[in-house]
């Protein structure tokens, strides 16, 4: 499937937050209508993206909200 950012009042991509590492954005499954949020990382932030991407495995694992729908491939 894919992705469509939804735009905000401007036309721009809607955000929903920014952090040290990226910004998050409102995006929608263009099938199934489903809302997830994206995560654009900024690449001059980071020294390796591998990190990033553990770091944000990590601290996803631990959300629990009615909402999240990530699970860990490590439980």
């Amino acid at each position: 499937s894919e992705l469509i950012f939804i735009p905000d009042a401007n036309g721009n991509r809607k955000l929903l937050g920014q952090g040290t590492y990226g910004k998050v954005y409102l995006a929608e499954d263009r099938v199934t209508h489903q809302k997830f949020a994206v995560k654009d990382i900024f690449p001059n932030r980071v020294r390796s993206p591998a990190e990033v991407l553990e770091n944000e495995i990590q601290n996803l694992s631990m959300l629990h909200h009615k909402n999240s729908r990530f699970s860990s491939p490590h439980g």
